[in-house]
């Protein structure tokens, strides 16, 4: 059998490795004389492959343990993972990362082996098995790599403890179906890319023509086009080309185009309308890479079966509380400054201000308060702000507004500031929460009619409106600090309160441009800060080093 380049480089290493130690001859069954062997090659001072060098430890750790087995030889393990890593687009992952070719010929030609050459076998199987799983369950980059501010808790996999859990599995796929992320929006998707890969393997669907934007009779080819385009992504299951059939066109394409426009989050208008045009023709292989890529974030999250975890999808609009692999609750939000609102960041939660004060920015202290200062101060105090002189209130009046530069702004830090006291003119509504990210990332109570158009001056560009936040604050508050009876008649009362929570909440805000909607089905949008193409470009990046 011809073996790779790859193969022999590989093989060439291990023939080094075997100098040092020598060949135990064996039958495929001596179970001691290969685990002997396995133990050999990983504590001699031979050079190792690299992917086998990096697991070393927890391959002897494994192989050298009480529970030693052999996982691989004369099992469909091996079978099994060869083939998973040839359909990695079925896990979100690409099946160019993985040597499935490698392994299947280093199977094939071990059928009459040495305890040596099994032991390699053995070792490659489970370093590339490793490398599978730890990609799938925790990504195959770290987030850092694709934004160097991105402040997480880095993951990893216990390599032993994987293998330990694979020798109760025999079938390999069983054992990733229990090993996938545990997160319900994971498994949903992982679904979905299934069927748009098939969709993808049947030809994908049809090109909509331009003349069908506008049409609102279907009995003509535009007619027929949609109708093509519908059903074969499942919004129109069934038609007929004969005149009762495109009759019959002119009554479901309009319903079938409100489910589809749904899906893509466009405006369901149920009329072909340009933006309608634009998503319908964009490939199935698209769609097929935003699911993947969305999979890839999701394995960021954290995964602590008793902890709770804030993911908040500004693609979508919405935050998600989730706990145990589920999402408990889910609010609607809206971005300040949605154009320019672009930070994908991760931390913690690390405190909540109940009836929260608004400390007047450098930037909007000059452009928009300082004008009116000079003009009015009085005017200013009434709108509720407030100037403070090392913790003591002052009159807006006594400063000499029509003198103040930006340098007088900047001496005086630590001594001077301003404030927009609660109540209703403060767009920060009744609760703040702040998380320990690079960027000042704030989620603040959104009273829907607060909202001064996109961009509210007052706020951070990466603030984010919570509509209903008061809901939230018991899934980040320790339940010492009460319910949410309580909560609410502390904000009732006005004072202004901080909490810091005791349990650690992580959270992970960025964009997804694939998503479930809260009915389970899945959901596209446009990928505006071109997002998808970070990840993309950095997958890559991983690839070439």
């Amino acid at each position: 059998m011809v073996r790779s380049a790859f193969q022999h480089v590989c093989l060439a290493v291990f023939a080094t490795v075997f100098a040092f130690i020598g060949a135990v001859p064996s039958n495929a069954g001596d179970r001691d004389a290969v685990l002997a062997e396995i133990k050999g090659i990983l504590d001699s001072n031979g050079m190792l492959p690299l992917t086998i060098k990096k697991h070393a430890p927890i391959l002897l750790s494994f192989y050298t343990g009480d529970g030693a087995q052999l996982l691989w030889l004369a099992s469909r393990r091996a079978d099994g993972l060869v083939d998973r890593m040839l359909n990695a687009r079925y896990d979100g992952l690409d099946s160019a990362d993985y040597p499935a070719d490698f392994l299947l010929h280093l199977k094939e030609d071990s059928e009459a082996a040495t305890a040596a050459e099994e032991a390699e076998v053995e070792l490659w199987y489970s370093a590339h098995f490793l490398d599978y799983a730890s990609d799938m369950k925790v990504g195959r980059i770290l987030p850092s790599k694709v934004y160097p501010e991105f402040f997480a808790e880095p993951r990893s996999v216990d390599g032993a403890g994987v293998l330990a859990a694979l020798t109760r599995f025999n079938d390999i796929d069983r054992f990733f179906a229990a090993w996938e992320p545990f997160n319900d929006e994971y498994r949903g998707l992982s679904q979905q890319l299934r069927r748009y890969i098939e969709i993808g393997e049947n030809g994908g669907w049809p090109s909509v023509p331009p003349s069908a934007e506008g049409v609102t009779r279907f009995s003509g080819p535009e007619g027929t086009a949609l109708a093509g385009r519908l059903a074969a992504e499942g919004l129109l299951t069934t038609f007929s080309q004969s005149s009762d059939g495109t009759r019959a066109l002119d009554g479901i394409i309009p319903i079938a185009l409100k489910a589809f426009q749904a899906r893509y989050a466009l405006r369901p208008t149920g009329n072909v309308d340009t933006p309608t045009l634009l998503a319908m023709n964009v490939p199935v292989e698209r769609r097929i890479e935003q699911i993947a890529l969305a999979l890839e974030r999701l394995r960021w999250m954290p995964e602590t079966a008793d902890s709770t975890s804030i993911f908040v999808n500004k693609g979508e609009g919405r935050l998600s509380v989730i706990s145990e692999g589920r999402v408990r609750k889910s609010f609607e939000i809206t971005l300040n400054c949605p154009l320019q609102n672009g930070v994908v960041a991760a931390g913690r939660i690390r405190e909540i201000a109940i009836n929260p004060a608004l400390t007047v920015s450098e930037d909007y202290f000059f452009n928009r308060l300082l004008p009116r200062l000079r003009e009015d101060p009085d005017a200013v105090a009434r709108d509720g702000y407030v100037l403070y002189e090392y913790s003591t209130r002052q009159p807006l009046a006594a400063y000499p507004w029509n003198q103040f530069t930006m340098r007088d702004f900047r001496d005086a830090t630590g001594r001077f500031s301003l404030h927009l006291e609660p109540g209703a003119g403060n767009p920060l509504g009744h609760l703040l929460f702040r998380a320990d990210t690079a960027e000042e990332i704030m989620l603040f109570d959104l009273e829907r009619e607060r909202m001064e158009g996109e961009c509210d001056g007052r706020l951070p560009r990466t603030a984010i409106g919570i509509k209903d936040a008061v809901g939230l604050a018991p899934f980040v508050l320790a339940a010492s600090y009460g319910n949410q009876t309580s909560l609410e008649a502390q904000i009732e009362s006005g004072r202004s309160l901080l909490y810091r929570p005791i349990d650690v909440v992580p959270i992970i805000i960025t964009y997804q441009s694939a998503w479930l909607g809260e009915d389970n089905l899945i959901r596209f949008g446009r990928d505006i800060f071109r997002e998808d193409q970070r990840l993309r470009e950095a997958l890559k990046g991983r690839k070439s080093q």
